[in-house]
């Protein structure tokens, strides 16, 4: 059984514990993950839920400003 089934995540997106790997292992599990889906799941990162969630509450905020307000941190002003 595969991380992401005991996880219950979808197995399109591969999951990966950094708790459960050495240094190359993970790197390699994100490498392959990027160059196979594109994406992935991670845990044992060691981030606080509590930071998450602020990012997600700045992030909402962000998205619900105005297209204009967006445009002014468009790529082609980095």
């Amino acid at each position: 059984m595969t991380q992401s089934m005991k996880k219950g995540i979808s197995p399109a997106i591969p999951f990966i514990d950094l708790c459960e790997l050495d240094e190359i292992e993970a790197s390699t599990a994100i490498d392959n993950a990027c160059r196979e889906s594109g994406f992935f799941y991670v845990a044992g990162h060691g981030i606080a839920p509590s930071l998450t969630a602020g990012m997600f509450d700045v992030m909402k905020e962000f998205f619900a400003r105005p297209n204009d307000f967006k445009l002014r941190y468009h790529i082609r002003h980095s």
